[in-house]
């Protein structure tokens, strides 16, 4: 092979990887980059700190947040009130197969029952965040909404993952 032919066959591969990479589902979109654009677009919420997928903090504490295996997603992002006296949460999870989104669909209404009862006694002012709290399903994302303004925020999640 000449040294054309491999400058050439390079650069189809590398056109064919981004070919490939880009569809229209909005299932490319990384759970980090939504949560950053769905924060960027959204009304005001109470939400400072975000963690993503592939860092410590993230696999360290997912397991016990969720009550069930970080092994069972592809990606994920969680952005929350660092402050701890607000309940306010958007946690996104990417799964390739429908029986884990509709498990984990499962896991993200019990973790909405279990935040009800802790702060039932710590700070009930912020149960009705809970009791209003959505877990919606987009493509093979699965999207826990706490705050104020659920209908907004999920509007903007929404529109991210579909890359607009």
């Amino acid at each position: 092979m000449n040294k054309r032919s491999v400058i050439l066959m390079s650069f189809m591969v590398i056109l064919l990887g981004f070919l490939v990479g880009c569809t229209s589902s909005g299932d490319n979109v990384k759970c980090k980059d939504i949560i950053s654009k769905t924060l960027e677009t959204a009304d005001k919420t109470n939400i400072d700190m975000t963690v993503v997928f592939g860092e410590k903090i993230y696999e360290n504490n997912f397991d016990r947040l969720y009550n069930f295996s970080i092994k069972k997603i592809d990606d994920g992002a969680i952005a929350y009130a660092s402050t701890g006296g607000y309940a306010d949460e958007i946690s996104i999870v990417y799964v390739d197969s429908d029986k884990d989104k509709k498990t984990v669909q499962g896991y993200f209404q019990a973790r909405i029952q279990t935040r009800i009862q802790n702060f039932t006694g710590y700070k009930p002012k912020e149960v009705q965040k809970l009791e209003n709290a959505k877990v919606i399903i987009q493509g093979n994302y699965v999207v826990l909404i706490i705050c104020d303004n659920v209908e907004n925020i999920e509007t903007a999640i929404r529109q991210a993952i579909n890359g607009n």
